[in-house]
């Protein structure tokens, strides 16, 4: 028995022009990124981070909301959601479900 090799088509003109497209597009972008570029990016970074520390709110010293989210992960935050408060409370407290009707008794036989 002999194998064949099965040849692949040839990309159409489109197809071609787009993966030419793509590889310049790339080959564009790696020479960009060099040592030079990243340093002068992360100063750039660190001053608009220093630029806006004035308005920054230390989380230390501050509460995020009126209640703090969690006491020392000894009870979480409570839920404002309508929704869900209706959920948990569902969960914690189930409702005690109705005994089901029993046909038994109600049907009669045909030949009764």
């Amino acid at each position: 028995m002999t194998t064949k090799a099965k040849s692949k088509a040839k990309e159409s003109p489109q197809i071609e022009k787009a993966r030419n497209k793509i590889k310049q597009q790339l080959e564009e972008a790696e020479k960009r990124i060099n040592p030079q570029a990243l340093a002068e990016m992360a100063l750039l970074i660190q001053q608009q981070i220093s630029r806006h520390k004035p308005d920054r709110v230390s989380l230390k010293t501050k509460q995020v909301t009126h209640q703090p989210l969690f006491d020392e992960n000894k009870h979480p935050a409570k839920t404002e959601s309508r929704f869900v408060n209706r959920l948990l409370k569902d969960l914690q407290h189930p409702k005690k479900s109705k005994p089901k009707n029993n046909l038994e008794g109600r049907i009669k036989s045909i030949n009764n």
